[in-house]
């Protein structure tokens, strides 16, 4: 493989991420998740002892057993590797709607981690999930899934080219902190 030849400190796996540039590009490059993951699964299995891995938004559920390596908008701000949301936020589109965008979405947080974790990451939190409610997707049927909380769903775009039906609830108790399944 590539990444082994070159040796990077981390690889990134995108199967559909509609974000800033690349959003015009998603739909002619757009995979089904479900059609990759063994692919993807296969690819970490390949890398994951020789450099850190992430999957970036792609749903828990189609990844299971590989959950340490999913990072969706609700974990990056628990990825050390991830840029500083609230502050593109205001680069790109400036105080107002940042502020909006973190008034949205401390709605969203569970009221008894709003309470107990700082100010700054409640801010992260509150702007991530505000960037959710506006971009992702999640059936019905996801309400029951032991990810519910920390899974984006699937995207609004992937959605309308592919719908949802390829996502199948994972049954546990429900999981509230986003980074508790991440890896190191």
């Amino acid at each position: 493989s590539l990444a082994l030849t070159l040796k990077p400190m981390m690889i990134n796996y995108l199967i559909y991420a509609p974000l800033g540039p690349a959003k015009d590009a998603a739909h002619a490059m757009a995979a089904q998740y479900s059609k990759v993951s063994s692919e993807i699964r296969r690819a970490v299995d390949m890398v994951k002892d020789h450099m850190q891995v992430r999957i970036r938004y792609c749903p828990f559920c189609l990844l299971q057993g590989y959950e340490k390596y999913v990072c969706n908008v609700h974990q990056l701000h628990y990825d050390p590797y991830e840029w500083d949301y609230v502050l593109r936020e205001q680069l790109h589109n400036g105080r107002f709607y940042k502020w909006a965008k973190i008034f949205v979405g401390l709605f969203c947080i569970p009221l008894p981690r709003l309470l107990t974790q700082g100010l700054n990451i409640s801010f992260h939190e509150a702007m991530i999930k505000a960037m959710c409610l506006a971009n992702s997707y999640k059936p019905f049927k996801c309400r029951t899934c032991a990810y519910y909380y920390i899974c984006d769903g699937v995207w609004k775009d992937y959605a309308s080219m592919y719908g949802a039906g390829e996502l199948k609830p994972v049954e546990g108790r429900k999981i509230t902190d986003p980074a508790q399944l991440m890896a190191a």
